[in-house]
């Protein structure tokens, strides 16, 4: 639901994969909204048709939840990969069928080391080629919390 093409002269394009959906749009954000409104959950809907088809599909959950849930869902992946037993980075990728090295980095790896989710299992030597990662116990926790949820549907009419 982001601006239409014609507006930025350039072709939104949405690619789909088995793990994932990439969406490329080289527009720009709306004046009103910035990133971190975003992440608040903070939206604008911009065309109601579309939003009303993909409400009715059951395709959102919620208005706004689509950008938290973006950054949110690679970590839940990875904590997930984790559960059975430590692992190194490029078994993660493999599983997670990730080639990118900068990509799992920037989306799964440093945002679940951040938080305090995994750690490394060779703390003095991050860069080590036998370096593995593991849940700790906070990782262990939101792991059993996610897969015990069920999603919810939040109620809302498309005006």
């Amino acid at each position: 639901m982001n601006l239409p093409a014609v507006q930025i002269g350039s072709p939104i394009r949405s690619y789909l994969y088995d793990n994932r959906t990439e969406i490329e749009s080289p527009g720009i954000l709306i004046f009103c909204i910035n990133i971190e409104d975003m992440l608040q959950g903070v939206s604008e809907v911009r065309n109601h048709v579309i939003a009303r088809v993909f409400r009715e599909l059951d395709l959102i959950e919620q208005w706004g939840s689509g950008v938290r849930r973006m950054f949110r869902e690679p970590v839940q992946q990875l904590l997930s990969v984790l559960a059975d037993g430590d692992k190194s980075s490029g078994t993660l990728r493999t599983i997670l069928k990730l080639k990118h090295r900068p990509t799992f980095r920037a989306n799964y790896l440093r945002p679940a080391l951040d938080a305090g989710l995994i750690d490394m299992t060779i703390t003095d030597k991050p860069m080590s080629s036998r370096q593995k990662y593991r849940l700790t116990e906070g990782g262990r926790a939101v792991s059993a919390g996610s897969e015990g949820k069920r999603s919810t549907k939040k109620e809302e009419d498309v005006q």
